[in-house]
């Protein structure tokens, strides 16, 4: 019944916004091709993370500075600069440098941590999928800080067993 009422969905949409869902669902196998030969699929993200990476041994200790990846001076092709990493483990260790990568890398394998119970399968779920999306999203400022606020609050409530939240 879902599938069929995702179809129907889907028929529905795709001539609107002058048949834009079409069009993405016909690009697939394009992207797919550029993705491959690792040039600028998905939105220039695997330009963006090849030219990035380039600039790890350059600014490797301390990055170009939080939130300056502008200052990287990369250029897409089309002419625009690029500010987003679209790739939260690489953004901090390019703006933030290796060390604050580790840190942060040291912070994840914390909270990652298996549940030991039932209600801590829920905070595992919440970070490994905020990780997953951070692989091909932008980590959005005000996104961010909102997510691990959620976390401690819910975290702090529920006194969540293996989790230490002492004041």
């Amino acid at each position: 019944m879902l599938g069929l009422a995702f179809l129907i969905v889907t028929l529905a949409l795709l001539p609107a916004r002058d048949g834009l869902l079409l069009a993405r669902m016909l690009s697939v196998p394009v992207e797919a091709g550029s993705a491959l030969q690792l040039e600028d699929a998905g939105s220039h993200r695997l330009f963006i993370w090849k030219k990035l990476i380039s600039l790890i041994p350059h600014f490797w200790a301390f990055g170009v500075g939080p939130d300056h990846l502008i200052y990287g001076g990369l250029v897409l092709p089309d002419g625009s600069i690029v500010d987003k990493a679209h790739n939260i483990f690489l953004e901090i260790a390019v703006t933030m440098g290796l060390f604050a990568l580790a840190s942060y890398l040291a912070f994840l394998c914390f909270i990652l941590r298996p549940p030991r119970s039932e209600a801590g399968f829920a905070p595992f779920v919440m970070v490994l999928v905020y990780l997953l999306q951070g692989m091909f999203n932008i980590d959005v400022v005000v996104n961010m800080p909102l997510f691990w606020i959620v976390m401690g609050v819910a975290l702090k409530e529920k006194r969540i067993e293996g989790y230490s939240c002492s004041t």
